[in-house]
């Protein structure tokens, strides 16, 4: 109850680079091993949710809304992974 949202990052930079993940380069260089594997899992997931034209984005909305993870209403995130992104 203290904000509506009234356009989308997409509206105004479309493709925008949304999220980051990043790294120091000195924890990079102490970690080379599970900076890469980090990384090798990042792109995995994005496949993942890519894969059979995004049909794994309401599995992964289903994942992300438990508690021990975001915990958020699992349809709200359903429709921003979806593209169904509903305005005030």
């Amino acid at each position: 109850g203290i904000g509506v949202p009234v356009i989308t990052d997409q509206e105004i930079w479309r493709n925008n680079p949304e999220k980051v993940f990043g790294v120091t380069r000195q924890w990079a260089e102490r970690h080379p091993n599970t900076h890469v594997r980090l990384v090798k899992a990042l792109l995995r997931a994005a496949w993942w949710l890519d894969a059979e034209h995004n049909g794994n984005r309401r599995e992964a909305a289903r994942m992300l809304a438990k508690p021990e993870y975001v915990g958020a209403d699992e349809q709200v995130i359903a429709n921003s992974m979806t593209g169904t992104f509903e305005y005030a």
